[in-house]
């Protein structure tokens, strides 16, 4: 496995990271409560969120 990328925008420790079915997105969720949505081809965040309660990625990939 070779690392391509480091994201370093989460400020706790990444509890979570998945792909979204087409390969073009990544998700990662941490303690600090953050949901951060890059694009792989150019790095970049498209998206955040932050809740007031710990997240879980299981199975949110998967749906798109």
């Amino acid at each position: 496995m070779e690392v391509v990328a480091t994201q370093r925008d989460h400020s706790s420790a990444v509890t979570h990271v998945c792909f979204s079915p087409d390969g073009s997105l990544t998700a990662s969720c941490s303690r600090d409560r953050k949901v951060l949505v890059f694009s792989v081809a150019s790095g970049h965040q498209v998206r955040s969120c932050q809740r007031q309660r710990h997240i879980h990625l299981r199975g949110a990939c998967a749906a798109g």
